[in-house]
């Protein structure tokens, strides 16, 4: 069961998010750019010989 502290806790952090991701719309090229590269990287860093 949700408590309520968890639930707050779950809204400010949704809240957050939001709030950031209406301040980066004007970079939405250069975020899109550089999580593409995070899971470019990832994606290479998994497949490595080793």
């Amino acid at each position: 069961m949700i408590t309520l502290r968890k639930k707050r806790l779950w809204q400010l952090s949704r809240l957050t998010l939001l709030r950031l991701l209406r301040y980066s719309k004007p970079y939405r090229r250069q975020v899109g750019g550089a999580i593409a590269s995070s899971i470019l990287n990832t994606l290479c860093d998994l497949a490595s010989p080793d």
